[in-house]
């Protein structure tokens, strides 16, 4: 699974399991997206560029040393697009 768009917004607040998560708050052709961190995406997206367009590309899971599932993403940034700023 594959999603693009341009980086509006970090922030943290309750996730669906009442634990604090990041959100990442996406626009896309009009519609705005919040994608829900997990560690693997906290940790490419913790100093994610707000204005900056992203492709997250989802790859399954896999399991650690540990035993626990680990969600597997590939974050690129396109270099030199940024969203600009709607009051310009």
């Amino acid at each position: 699974q594959q999603f693009e768009g341009y980086l509006t917004q970090i922030d943290s607040g309750p996730g669906f399991d009442d634990q604090i998560r990041n959100t990442y708050t996406f626009i896309n052709e009009g519609s705005y997206y919040i994608l829900y961190g997990s560690v693997t995406l906290d940790r490419q997206l913790q100093n994610g560029e707000v204005g900056g367009y992203y492709r997250i590309t989802y790859n399954g899971t896999e399991k650690t040393e540990r035993g626990f599932n680990v969600k597997i993403y590939v974050v690129e940034q396109a270099m030199g697009m940024l969203l600009e700023s709607e009051d310009a």
